[in-house]
């Protein structure tokens, strides 16, 4: 019998009795039921009802928190995270989810103080001590990072996570051959993280192993066929490789999950620019920055192009946006002089050198 069935067996039998349909226990396990079938509204829905029946239930909020997490409601499950902690503030680990969350929506000090907390009861808590050296490498504190990793590793080294942050270290450091070999032990640990697959897979491109980078992202789609990183990655392994039909192909891919994701526009102004098909590259290009107007790179590419093809009027002009983001560019300011010179505009050629 599969699973399926035998949670729908379980949810009938739990509600046949008359006096269940009241019952906070009862709430309580259909939504560890639907949770377990990844029906996670309806776990928000029942664990909703068993908070309501009994709100002095700490484990109650933390499951529903959590749920909330799942679902990417991340504002509620703060809320019922603090609500758990607030009634068992000795759990060290509703502490840690909480703290987990604040750092997931970017709020810094509060799971800094949340972690705190845990190590000055427990200055072991593994949990504390890795999101702690997370957010040491986050804010480019390498040693601080490194020293908490050794720390963790040392009791005990099959902690697939603090492997995982390690990886970033050695990769904060430029230690690119470090950084595959710790998260190739993270995966040994965890082998079905697509996080860690994705993360061995960038450390492997940038390294240059293209063929192991392309066989971890065929195993992502082989666990995710929506997983749209895995399909980008795919693209920019084969442009770099100049297979520019199965770089389309991917990128057909992205678009079928994503229209709005603009390393594809500009994976594909790459390929058209490679195939000297100069005004359909630079088109793609602008639908990049058009989703992306923060990407400097992007308005680089469109500079050079113009400029290659002799359009220097508008090279110029994304030479000099360009430049807005990259203001101490030698290159912009020699590249945007060029210009000016074969305009004949030579005050503000000067004026760029």
């Amino acid at each position: 019998m599969k699973h399926g069935k035998k949670y729908q067996e379980a949810a009938k039998t739990i509600l046949s009795c008359p006096i269940a349909k009241t019952n906070h226990k009862t709430f309580y396990l259909l939504g560890e039921i639907c949770l377990a079938e990844n029906k996670i509204n309806e776990a928000i829905d029942n664990y909703c009802k068993a908070c309501k029946l009994n709100p002095k239930n700490s484990l109650y909020y933390y499951s529903l928190a959590t749920a909330y997490s799942l679902n990417g409601f991340l504002k509620e499950a703060e809320e019922n995270y603090h609500n758990a902690v607030k009634l068992s503030p000795n759990n060290l680990f509703y502490v840690y989810t909480l703290a987990l969350v604040c750092y997931q929506t970017k709020q810094i000090s509060k799971a800094k103080e949340k972690i705190n907390h845990i190590l000055s009861i427990n200055s072991e808590n593994e949990n504390a001590l890795v999101l702690k050296a997370q957010i040491a490498t986050d804010e480019n504190d390498v040693i601080t990072a490194e020293n908490i990793l050794k720390q963790v590793l040392k009791k005990n080294p099959k902690n697939d996570y603090a492997l995982y942050i390690r990886a970033q270290v050695f990769k904060k450091l430029g230690w690119w051959e470090k950084a595959i070999e710790a998260i190739n032990l993270a995966l040994k640990y965890n082998p079905n993280s697509k996080e860690y697959i994705s993360e061995a897979a960038t450390y492997n491109y940038e390294q240059g192993n293209y063929s192991d980078a392309e066989q971890l992202c065929k195993n992502l789609i082989e666990k995710d066929e929506k997983y749209i990183f895995a399909y980008i990655k795919l693209a920019e392994i084969y442009v770099k490789q100049k297979r520019f039909s199965e770089a389309l192909e991917n990128i057909e891919q992205i678009f079928k999950y994503d229209i709005n994701t603009p390393v594809a526009y500009f994976m594909k102004a790459q390929i058209y620019a490679e195939n000297k098909l100069f005004e359909q590259a630079v088109d793609f290009a602008k639908q990049a920055i058009t989703l992306n107007p923060d990407n400097n790179e992007y308005y680089r590419f469109i500079a050079d192009l113009y400029f290659e093809n002799n359009h220097f009027k508008d090279a110029l002009k994304y030479y000099q946006e360009a430049s807005q983001f990259e203001v101490t560019s030698s290159y912009l300011r020699y590249k945007a002089a060029q210009c000016c010179q074969k305009i004949n505009q030579y005050e503000d050629a000067i004026a760029h050198y």
